[in-house]
């Protein structure tokens, strides 16, 4: 190379480093080199006597400072372990003075929950693994705020976090309850239960969430603080565990469904987004895993909120606010699904046939992103992928066989434009006698060079044709890699790419850096593309005639690129790479059959032949040899 491609290449992988190392994630309002995020821990599942508290204290105060009603003494417990096998119905188990922890099982999900506060803990989702273990969907940080805490008043107020009783009503369903005073509608301090019931169906990611507040006097609480009566929080962040939110390893998507159609929720970090319409539902969206929370009728004020928690690098959480309470007794009933990003879960909801709770065009499949142009290309390489799969149960294996499908479908069009481009290098001294002719008459050339065009009967577009058609397939590969639920976790080479979804990985170091790049890791993958690369661009390189200005684009194009999205696909999932590499290998064994047919078209015709090198050789030139 020479200096001037050197500087130019350098001087553009920079601006590239310098913008996804710093202006990016200042322009998205996130810190430039955030890493790392602790696993939620749940609590012991026995009960722990050391962490008895002395009962709180009646009180009549303002809705803003209500207290927990305290029983009298404390309560012997059973064993706080909730399974499929669990109590008998009815079953009352008070520990109204120190924590304690429940398990509730299904074939689908095994769920943690805690008396302080009536919250869940830990939803695990069985039939899925992250390093080994079921994939923990909770993730609280280190405030010890979790899923499904409450407090009297809006997203503002403090979630209540006192010692709730906690009642197993029958193989599914848990449910806790307290007693709190407020004001009543004549300032008297009046009594109110409140209620948490959570309800699990064997076979479903959804579950159902009822909250109550009742008043055994028949009189309405005054439960309006800051306009609303309680708020139901949902996160802070929603799991698997994740080091960074990017394209490649982690993503988060918000949005809802109202008035007939999907909305998206512009929510940036350490912002709150309020939803003005009333949804049918609301989501938090992962790479691989969703969250969906669908309410009932009631006008809740739903809030997204991005403001931080200590112990994660970014925060997700979705709030539902309720409107005051006109009533001495109202229930409100919540669905969630929490579960993975496949069609096959989502899309029963669709359909009342195929789902427990009698949901119908539901339409929580819209929180998948389709893309819009390819969608349909990305659903037949999905489709071939699977079918291959079915045949060599190897993921890895199944894109190295999707690429080459796609090589050998489109090698006709790819031949036709690999001799229209060796045509154009033929006629390239003719193009330049024109051009230097014409030169100063630019009507005239145009005139010319159809003419010439037409005379030869060359296509001067004929050439780009295949590089045009392989941007829509590259970009429906692209999304297929980075999202299909199937890759995830999927094997390809033991010891090296466990994980078609993530990046592979040789060898792992404390993080380095660079300024305006972190590494943490050496990946072979991304190395053996830039290798492929420079091969597959060197070896496709034609017509060595082309003006000084053209050779130093092309030579941009050679050497600059690959290193440029060397930086780019670092990161990048491994089943991308492992097809990007593929196509390359292939492309260049293709251009070898390519180069052969095109040699004996011209040796027939007795021309002069110009190699995608560029060198100049007599027809059966060395056939003697």
């Amino acid at each position: 190379m020479d200096k001037k491609t050197i500087i130019a290449i350098a001087i553009s992988t920079a601006i590239f480093l310098i913008w996804m190392g710093v202006v990016q994630p200042l322009v998205t309002g996130g810190k430039p080199f955030s890493f790392g995020i602790p696993a939620a821990t749940p609590l012991p599942l026995e009960p722990s006597p050391a962490q008895t508290t002395a009962p709180q204290t009646i009180s009549s105060a303002p809705l803003a400072s209500i207290q927990p009603v305290a029983s009298a003494s404390p309560m012997a417990s059973a064993k706080p372990v909730m399974a499929a096998s669990g109590a008998a119905s009815g079953t009352d188990i008070k520990v109204p003075n120190y924590e304690e922890t429940y398990r509730l099982e299904t074939d689908l999900v095994s769920a943690v929950f805690t008396n302080k506060g009536g919250q869940l803990l830990s939803l695990k989702l069985k039939k899925h693994r992250d390093k080994g273990e079921p994939v923990e969907m909770i993730l609280g940080g280190d405030a010890g705020s979790y899923f499904f805490g409450t407090s009297f008043g809006d997203y503002g107020t403090t979630v209540s976090n006192e010692f709730m009783n906690a009642k197993i009503l029958d193989e599914g369903t848990i449910e806790f309850s307290r007693t709190y005073f407020a004001p009543g509608v004549e300032g008297e301090s009046l009594p109110f239960n409140f209620k948490k019931r959570f309800s699990f169906k064997p076979g479903e990611y959804v579950f159902e969430f009822q909250t109550s507040i009742e008043n055994s006097v028949n009189a309405v609480p005054n439960l309006s603080n800051k306009g609303y009566a309680y708020t139901l929080f949902l996160g802070p962040q929603l799991g698997p565990k994740f080091g960074k939110i990017s394209n490649y390893e982690e993503s988060r998507k918000y949005y809802t469904f109202a008035n007939g159609k999907r909305g998206s929720v512009g929510l940036k970090p350490k912002s709150v987004k309020t939803v003005k319409d009333r949804v049918l539902w609301a989501s938090v969206v992962g790479k691989y895993f969703s969250l969906v929370a669908i309410p009932d009728a009631t006008a809740y004020s739903v809030v997204y909120n991005g403001n931080l928690v200590e112990g994660l690098p970014t925060v997700s959480q979705l709030s539902f606010s309720r409107p005051p309470v006109t009533s001495s007794s109202v229930t409100d009933t919540f669905r969630f699904y929490i579960g993975p990003n496949q069609a096959g879960e989502l899309g029963r909801y669709n359909d009342s046939r195929k789902n427990s709770y009698g949901y119908s065009d539901l339409k929580i499949s819209q929180i998948v992103d389709a893309n819009p142009l390819f969608g349909w290309l990305e659903w037949l390489l999905k489709k071939a992928m699977v079918l291959f799969h079915m045949l060599i149960p190897n993921w890895g294996i199944a894109i190295i066989l999707v690429t080459i499908l796609v090589k050998v479908v489109f090698f006709p069009l790819t031949l036709k434009g690999s001799i229209s481009m060796a045509k154009m290098a033929d006629l390239q001294p003719k193009m330049a006698e024109l051009q230097a002719k014409y030169k100063d008459k630019p009507d005239k050339l145009n005139q010319e060079m159809m003419e010439f065009y037409k005379k030869e009967g060359y296509n001067p577009l004929s050439g780009c044709l295949p590089m045009l058609i392989q941007i829509p397939i590259f970009l429906a590969m692209y999304n297929l890699f980075n999202t299909h639920f199937d890759l995830r976790g999927a094997l390809f080479i033991p010891g090296w790419i466990p994980d078609l979804s993530r990046p592979d990985t040789i060898l792992n170091f404390d993080t380095i850096n660079l300024v305006i790049w972190k590494i943490s890791a050496i990946r072979l993958l991304p190395i053996i593309y830039v290798v492929s690369q420079l091969f597959y661009g060197k070896f496709t390189q034609t017509n060595s005639t082309a003006t000084s200005q053209n050779a130093m684009q092309m030579k941009m194009m050679l050497y600059g690129m690959p290193i440029f999205f060397f930086f780019v696909l670092y990161d990048a999932p491994s089943g991308l790479l492992v097809y990007w590499i593929t196509s390359n290998i292939l492309t260049i064994g293709q251009q070898v059959i390519t180069n052969r047919i095109i040699h004996q078209r011209k040796s027939k015709q007795g021309l002069t032949l110009v190699s995608p090198q560029g060198s100049l050789k007599k027809p059966n030139q060395g056939a003697k040899r």
